[in-house]
């Protein structure tokens, strides 16, 4: 009995303050989910006081969650169902996966925009710095959006290209499974779109992988500015020429690299264009 009496509550501290710093705590302990009592009492002792997100934010954030889920057992499925996809279309199967896959990343950045959304909504419990703080992810995922348009650009890109050849009188013949040009039934052009990746040097960095499961005579490198939308230049690779699957290159390259650079696709036209040859009778 004695130490519910020493324990009760009964003490009352009267603090003086202006209507500003009156105004200001009863901020704080909206924020914090406490009384003005409550709060100023556990300030005062030293607790830690914890910022109370918004319940409906969280509701969302664990339905994204579980649908983000969802779908990552959904492909993992179709992965590891040989039978099944032994029987699809190859293309349709790609264009079903990288749906799949930017659905994902649409989620990824919901996460992210919600997160800071909660976090905005957080008041600043320390009133002498009135900082708050941003969530930084510990690795950059611009890329992911990144990569995400340049599979929208691509087809695009593909397609210009074809009517540029075509243009030129050349016969262009579109590989409906791989996507391969074929070239006056002579030889394959594959595009290969490269992000920009600047360097903390200061520099800039573009990796061109190459499909040799494809086979291309040609592959066309569309390195792409830092925007991801417009187009810096082209290099036209010819499979004889390269010996790796990777190449790496930067904003200067070696000299036998940059013989192979062109500011558009005229050099590409001008190998499918067909040049009617003196004398011959084409009738």
């Amino acid at each position: 009995m004695k130490d519910d009496k020493n324990n009760a509550r009964t003490i009352r501290l009267k603090v003086s303050c202006t209507l500003e710093e009156k105004a200001q705590i009863e901020a704080n302990a909206q924020a914090a989910g406490l009384s003005v009592s409550r709060y100023l009492r556990n300030v005062g002792v030293g607790y830690k006081i914890q910022g109370v997100i918004d319940a409906e934010l969280v509701g969302t954030l664990a339905k994204i969650n579980g649908d983000q889920g969802r779908l990552g057992g959904l492909l993992k499925l179709w992965l590891t169902n040989s039978e099944k996809l032994g029987i699809q279309d190859p293309d349709h199967m790609r264009r079903l996966i990288h749906g799949v896959l930017d659905r994902i990343v649409t989620m990824q950045n919901a996460l992210l925009n919600l997160v800071t959304e909660a976090r905005s909504k957080v008041q600043p419990l320390n009133v002498s710095e009135q900082r708050r703080e941003i969530y930084t992810p510990a690795r950059d995922y611009h890329y992911v959006e990144i990569n995400r348009r340049l599979r929208e650009l691509h087809p695009e890109i593909v397609l210009l290209t074809e009517r540029a050849m075509a243009d030129t009188g050349a016969n262009i013949e579109k590989d409906p499974a791989s996507g391969l040009l074929w070239v006056n039934g002579e030889f394959k052009v594959s595009l290969a779109l490269s992000r920009c990746r600047p360097t903390e040097a200061g520099s800039n960095r573009w990796i061109i992988r190459f499909d040799n499961a494809l086979r291309p005579d040609i592959t066309v490198a569309v390195r792409m500015e830092l925007d991801a939308k417009s187009i810096r230049d082209y290099y036209l690779l010819p499979a004889i020429d390269v010996s790796s699957d990777v190449v790496r290159l930067g904003d200067h390259n070696d000299f036998g690299f940059e013989a192979y650079r062109y500011e558009d696709l005229s050099m590409l036209c001008h190998l499918a264009r067909r040049v009617p040859l003196k004398g011959v009778s084409y009738e």
